[in-house]
């Protein structure tokens, strides 16, 4: 008897799974990129040539970098990244602290 009911219950799901009599409609999203505005630094350099060097190693390391235009200070902003959240940001730049350079901080500027 218990075998019987279980046969039943399997094919009560399968009608359910394969037979929706009102499936729903194909649905498209459009998400927004969400704006970076948290970045990881990894220096700053007088020299343009320094800056390009620090990212070229960087980039060839794994890491998302970027290099900004020059600043007010006369100086070539290198990044170690960019990302969408403080907590985000600040995870990635204790990490890089702890493994790669203990001089990374944190810069919130939306470009």
């Amino acid at each position: 008897m218990e075998i019987q009911v279980q046969k039943e219950v399997q094919n009560k799901i399968q009608e359910a799974t394969f037979f929706i009599k009102n499936p729903l409609p194909n649905v498209t999203l459009t998400v927004k990129e969400s704006e970076m505005s948290f970045h990881v630094v990894a220096g700053a350099f007088r020299k343009e040539s320094n800056a390009e060097r620090i990212f070229e190693k960087l980039s060839n390391e794994g890491f998302k970098a970027r290099r900004l235009e020059k600043n007010r200070f006369g100086l070539f902003p290198v990044l170690f990244g960019s990302y969408p959240t403080y907590a985000e940001a600040h995870e990635a730049m204790l990490t890089i602290r702890e493994t790669k350079a203990a001089e990374a901080w944190l810069m919130i500027k939306k470009f």
